[in-house]
C-alpha cells in the first residue's frame, strides 16, 4: 500500500509490490490538499481552514480484495473518503451496500463517537482513499483538538446535507419511475392487442389481459409455457420461434401467424417480435405483440369475392361485346342474303322482266328466302324469350317417338338430295311422357338439320330409347366431326365452327336453342365427336319434367 503523507496507517496490511504514485492527470488527486479542495469547495471551507486540515490527512492506494475496516474493531480516529475504485460493506458477513462514487465516506469519525465499528469494508477493485486521522488527545487540552472537532462537525453537516439531497433526489426519481411503470403497465394491460413478454429461453413470462379477452387464453396458465405452444408459425418460417427470435435480434420480425386455442380453430393474427434490452444494451427478453386480424381477413375475403364478381361481370361484358360483334357481322351477312334475294326477284317481277312461264319459279324463290328469314327471326325471338323467362311451354302427355318419326320423315328429302341415308330407330314399347311437342319438334328438326348440313356422305341415324325415368334421343352422323376444343363453345349464341369445305351458314343459334329447350324440360344436351368419324348429339329428357309436374297437377 502506498501512502502520500508521513502519518502512520494502522490496521492496513502493507503492499509488497511496487506502487506508482497517484497522478492528478488520471483524475485522482495526488496530494491531501488537492483532495480536500475537490471534496470540500471554497464555499464550505476556506483555504486557511483546508491548510489546517491537511496535516491530519493522507492519500492511500489499496489493492483489490483488502479489508479496510474490520467489523467489531475499536475505533482508531480514522475516516476514509473514496477518491477512486469501489468498496463493499457487509454486516455479520452479509452484503448490504456498494460504494463507488467519489466523495463517498467509509467508516466513522471517532472524534464524534467512540462506538466500535459495526461493519466490514472491503475493496472490490484497486482504490484510492483520502484518509483523515487524528492523533490529538482531548485530555491534553490541545486547542487544535476542539478546532479539529469543529471542522469534523462541519464536514459531517455538509456530508449529511449532500446525502439527504441525493437521497431525496433518488426518492423523487424512484417515485417518478414508479409512476411511469404504473402508466406503462396500465397501457400494456389495457391495450386491445395481446402483448406477451418472453424470456430468452422462449417461455412466456407475462401476458396482458388481451391474451385472454381476445384470444381466450388463460394468462395464468400461459405464463411459463413456450411461445411455440401459443403461436403457430407460417410455412415461410420453418424454424419457428428460434428463427423468429434470431430475426428479432437482428432488427425485429413481423408476419402473419395463427394463435392456438383450447376450443375452436386457431385465430389469424398479425405478429410483431422485438428485442427488449436494459440500459446497458444487454438482451433481457422478447416482446411479442399479437393483433387479431379476423375482421381484416373477412374484409379481404369480401374484397376478393367482389373483385372476382367484378371480373366475372367484366368478362361477361367483354363476352357480350364479342357476341354483339358476332351478331352484327352475322346479321349483316345472313340476313342480307335472303333480303337481297327477295328484293332482287321481287323487283324483277314488278318490272315485268320475267317470262310468264318463269314467274312461278321466281315467286317460289322469294317465298323460300322469306321463310328462311322468318326462321332466323323466330330463333332470335325464341332464345330471347327463353332467356328472359317469357316463353310459355305447353306440357302434355304424348308419344315422343311419333314426334321424332314425323321430323325424320320431313327431313328425309333433304338428306336424299345430298345422297345421304336417314333412318329412325324407335323403341319397341314407346313410353308416354310429358313434353311440349312444338318445342321438342323444333329441337329435333334442328339436330337433324345440323347433321345433314355437316355430312357429305354416309348416313344419319336417329335412335330413341326409353327406360322408366327418361328418354334418350341420339342423332348420329358420319360427317367430318367437331374439334374437341370447339365443342364447349357451341352452347353460346352466335358461335359456329367455320369450315372452308362447307362454307357454314346460319346465325349459330341452333344448338343454343336446343340447349334452352332441353333445360326447360329439366333435361340435358350432350355432344360427342371425333374428327373424321362423325358426331353424336344426345337429347336427354325426363318423362316428367319439374315444370310439367307443376302445370299438369
Amino acid at each position: 500500500m502506498k501512502v502520500a503523507s508521513r502519518l502512520p496507517v494502522k490496521d492496513l496490511p502493507l503492499r509488497t509490490e511496487p506502487v506508482r504514485p497517484p497522478s492528478s492527470a488520471e483524475g485522482v488527486p495526488a496530494t491531501p490538499l488537492q483532495a480536500l479542495r475537490e471534496l470540500f469547495p471554497a464555499a464550505s471551507f476556506s483555504a486557511e481552514e483546508l491548510a489546517e486540515l491537511e496535516p491530519f490527512c493522507q492519500v492511500l492506494e489499496v489493492p483489490a480484495g483488502q479489508t479496510v475496516i474490520r467489523e467489531g474493531s475499536p475505533s482508531d480516529n480514522r475516516v476514509y473518503f473514496v477518491l477512486q475504485g469501489a468498496v463493499s460493506i457487509s454486516i455479520n458477513g452479509q452484503f448490504i451496500l456498494r460504494l463507488s462514487k467519489r466523495g463517498d465516506i467509509v467508516g466513522e469519525m471517532s472524534l464524534i463517537t467512540s462506538a466500535p465499528r459495526s461493519a466490514t469494508v472491503r475493496t472490490d477493485s484497486p482504490c484510492t482513499f483520502l484518509v483523515m486521522h487524528s492523533t490529538l488527545d482531548s485530555q491534553a487540552l490541545d486547542p487544535r483538538y476542539y478546532k479539529l472537532r469543529y471542522y469534523f462537525s462541519r464536514m459531517f453537516n455538509l456530508i449529511l446535507t449532500d446525502k439527504l439531497r441525493r437521497t431525496s433526489d433518488r426518492a423523487r426519481l424512484y417515485e417518478e419511475a414508479l409512476q411511469q411503470i404504473r402508466l406503462y403497465s396500465h397501457l400494456v394491460d389495457g391495450a386491445s392487442d395481446a402483448i406477451v413478454i418472453a424470456g430468452l429461453d422462449g417461455r412466456m413470462q407475462h401476458a396482458n389481459a388481451a391474451v385472454e379477452t381476445v384470444f381466450g387464453l388463460d394468462t395464468g396458465q400461459a405464463e411459463g409455457q413456450p411461445v411455440g405452444e401459443l403461436v403457430l408459425w407460417p410455412d415461410t418460417l420453418p424454424g419457428g420461434w428460434g428463427e423468429a427470435a434470431d430475426q428479432a435480434t437482428q432488427g425485429g420480425w413481423h408476419g402473419e401467424v395463427r394463435v392456438a386455442r383450447k376450443e375452436g380453430s386457431p385465430i389469424p393474427a398479425d405478429c410483431t417480435i422485438s428485442l427488449v434490452q436494459d440500459s446497458s444494451g444487454e438482451h433481457i427478453a422478447y416482446s411479442v405483440m399479437l393483433r387479431d386480424i379476423r375482421q381484416r381477413k373477412d374484409y379481404e375475403q369480401r374484397i376478393l369475392a367482389q373483385s372476382q364478381e367484378l371480373e366475372r361481370a367484366n368478362q361477361s361484358m367483354r363476352e357480350l361485346d364479342r357476341l354483339k360483334g358476332n351478331f352484327l357481322t352475322l346479321v349483316s351477312h345472313e340476313l342480307r342474303t335472303p333480303i337481297t334475294s327477295i328484293l332482287a326477284y321481287s323487283e324483277t317481277l314488278a318490272q315485268g322482266m320475267v317470262d310468264p312461264q318463269d314467274q312461278g319459279e321466281f315467286i317460289s324463290i322469294v317465298h323460300q328466302e322469306a321463310v328462311k328469314l322468318s326462321k332466323m327471326v323466330d330463333k332470335v325471338l325464341a332464345i330471347t324469350k327463353m332467356e328472359s323467362g317469357q316463353m310459355l311451354f305447353r306440357f302434355q302427355f304424348g308419344d315422343l317417338a311419333a314426334v321424332v318419326e314425323e321430323k325424320v320423315a320431313m327431313m328425309r328429302s333433304r338428306a336424299v338430295a345430298k345422297g345421304l341415308a336417314l333412318a329412325f330407330q324407335a323403341p319397341d314399347n314407346p313410353t308416354p311422357s310429358a313434353f311440349d311437342a312444338e318445342r321438342i319438334g323444333e329441337a329435333v328438326e334442328q339436330l337433324l338439320d345440323n347433321a345433314i348440313k355437316f355430312t357429305d356422305r354416309g348416313a344419319i341415324t336417329a335412335r330413341l330409347s326409353q327406360d322408366g325415368k327418361e328418354s334418350l334421343l341420339h342423332v348420329q352422323d358420319t360427317g367430318k366431326g367437331i374439334p374437341g376444343d370447339h365443342i364447349a363453345t357451341l352452347w353460346g349464341k352466335f358461335e359456329r365452327v367455320e369450315d372452308l369445305e362447307h362454307h357454314t351458314h346460319g346465325l349459330g343459334l341452333g344448338l343454343p336453342l336446343c340447349y334452352l329447350i332441353a333445360m326447360a324440360h329439366s333435361g340435358q344436351l350432350r355432344i360427342a365427336s371425333q374428327p373424321g368419324q362423325g358426331t353424336t348429339v344426345s337429347l336427354i329428357l325426363p318423362h316428367m319434367p319439374a315444370a310439367a309436374a307443376q302445370s299438369l297437377v
